[in-house]
């Protein structure tokens, strides 16, 4: 049976008509309802029918005819889905370690059991346990003890679990309904807050957020991260919980399983389950990261400067992972030394001329960035294949190559003078004597220019 979305407008002053259509979230480009609505229109309200219960992206056009495609003016993400739950069961091994209970105790306790609802224990040799009388929970929700038993080795423990996984449809609410305020510098999801808006306001300089087991939520189930808001971490990690991946090819065809992913001041990250991995609904500005861009000011956001200094990874994990992961290792190196204050880059031994590359710590901890000040920029003898420019140091990007001017020649030339014995001939018009002159002493060979800052996205 169909799913019908109520959608409500406000005041639209547009001169012609309001182009209306829907698309799965999950199929986008696919228009499966089209309405154009003849404007202005003062709170007007129609229903979008026997729609599949999905997540649809919703899209507004001032249309200038009934026909056209119209401009693009809003696009919005809304659901339409019903109300569902999804059951599983969590096992436990007393003895086992970890998490599992111990033997002779009464009590355990695991984060798992606060995302959801417990409906039931059973108790290997004994049943179902009666919640009235034989086991309560904590009111942190993830403790469990048993009222008149003890666990014993190597007994088996299954808990029913009972998770909401989908809300009703309530019209036109955007991308989100809810929000949650997350100020620690760690934080685990819960999954019964799919589809509300996690605000990052985190007072430390790092925060990592743990998304759910995806195995407790069902098809579509959405999260939004909005670092937008004033948190003070530069960048919010967000880790995936066991063995789940996220499914996303925006930093390299070949790594498309991710365990983390990252979000910096003034992004918004938007993550749904689909099938059986985490994939990235909206636009990603971190495809972007490492990128190099010349400018006349260095404090854009979420950028560093290539001026050599000194940074923690775990403030800038997207920046430290890509480095580490995606590029060769041809493009940066590893030095211990460099927390030293004192440290510049090398201009003797191996690492000599890489003025331009990243520097790591050997266990990645902290990394310095290129120091270009002062230096212009060269394209490689050949792009494809480094290595082959027998004039260049180190032929790879980042390797510096010292100032040289090429073959001249300079014209001999005899000058007439009135007096002195050195350096002369004498010809039928007076003596001469030969000049050698020298310009520029000492200065480099420069072209006209602008001054500008070397900046890397992080």
């Amino acid at each position: 049976m169909g799913v019908p979305l109520r959608v409500s407008l406000g005041t639209v002053n547009f001169t012609d008509f309001l182009r209306v259509t829907a698309e799965k979230v999950s199929n986008p480009g696919v228009i499966v309802y089209e309405t154009y609505i003849d404007t202005p229109v003062l709170n007007y309200n129609f229903i979008i029918p026997n729609l599949d219960p999905e997540n649809y992206i919703i899209k507004y056009y001032d249309a200038p005819t009934n026909p056209s495609i119209g401009l693009l003016r809003l696009e919005l993400i809304v659901n339409a889905l019903t109300n569902e739950y999804a059951y599983g069961r969590l096992f436990y091994y007393v003895g086992a370690g970890g998490v599992n209970p111990v033997d002779g105790s009464n009590s355990f306790t695991d984060p798992a059991l606060a995302l959801g609802t417990v409906t039931g224990i059973f108790k290997q040799g004994d049943g179902f346990r009666d919640p009235s009388t034989e086991y309560s929970i904590n009111v942190d929700g993830d403790t469990i003890t048993l009222t008149y038993d003890v666990f014993n080795l190597d007994e088996k423990v299954a808990v029913e679990m009972k998770y909401p996984v989908g809300i009703s449809s309530s019209g036109n609410s955007g991308i989100y309904s809810g929000r949650v305020d997350v100020t620690a510098s760690t934080y685990t999801v819960l999954a019964a807050n799919k589809s509300k808006r996690h605000r990052l306001v985190g007072t430390t300089a790092t925060q990592v957020i743990t998304l759910p087991s995806l195995s407790v939520l069902a098809q579509d189930s959405q999260f939004l991260f909005d670092n937008t808001c004033g948190g003070v971490a530069k960048q919010v990690t967000i880790l995936i919980a066991g063995t789940d991946r996220i499914n996303f090819n925006g930093f390299s065809n070949t790594i498309t399983n991710l365990t983390e992913i990252w979000v910096s001041k003034g992004e918004v990250l938007l993550l749904s389950k689909i099938d059986n991995k985490w994939e990235l609904v909206l636009d990603y500005k971190g495809i972007d990261v490492a990128q190099r861009f010349s400018s006349q000011f260095i404090g854009h956001q979420n950028t560093l400067p290539e001026d050599g200094g000194l940074y923690n990874s775990n403030e800038y994990p997207r920046l430290a992972w890509y480095i580490k992961n995606i590029l060769p290792n041809t493009h940066f190196f590893i030095d211990d030394t460099i927390e030293n204050p004192a440290w510049v880059h090398p201009t003797t031994g191996i690492n000599t001329n890489k003025y331009g590359q990243f520097v790591f710590k050997s266990d990645y901890s902290k990394f310095r960035m290129p120091n270009t000040q002062g230096l212009t920029e060269k394209g490689l003898k050949d792009f494809d294949n480094y290595g082959t420019d027998a004039g260049r140091l180190v032929d790879y990007p980042g390797g510096f190559q010292a100032e040289q001017v090429g073959q001249f020649t300079l014209p001999d030339y005899l000058e007439l003078f009135s007096g002195g014995i050195n350096h002369y001939t004498t010809t039928g018009t007076g003596r001469m004597r030969m000049i050698t002159k020298v310009a520029n002493n000492g200065k480099k060979n420069i072209v006209e220019n602008v001054g500008v800052i070397f900046l890397r996205k992080i």
